[in-house]
């Protein structure tokens, strides 16, 4: 529990911020803002062994 009810407690800032953030990330690719890719592409441009299609 938080001292204070005026401040919301750091996991629950965090968890408010993330379910902000999540809602923005669908809203873009709802809206057509964003292409998503399939994990697996992710992965390998994470591992440097494939390059995203400009």
């Amino acid at each position: 529990m938080c001292e204070s009810d005026s401040q919301a407690c750091p996991s629950e800032a965090m968890d408010n911020a993330w379910k902000t953030e999540i809602h923005n990330r669908l809203r873009d690719i709802e809206e057509g803002r964003v292409e998503p890719i399939p994990a697996d592409n992710a992965e390998k441009m994470i591992r440097c062994d494939a390059i995203p299609n400009t």
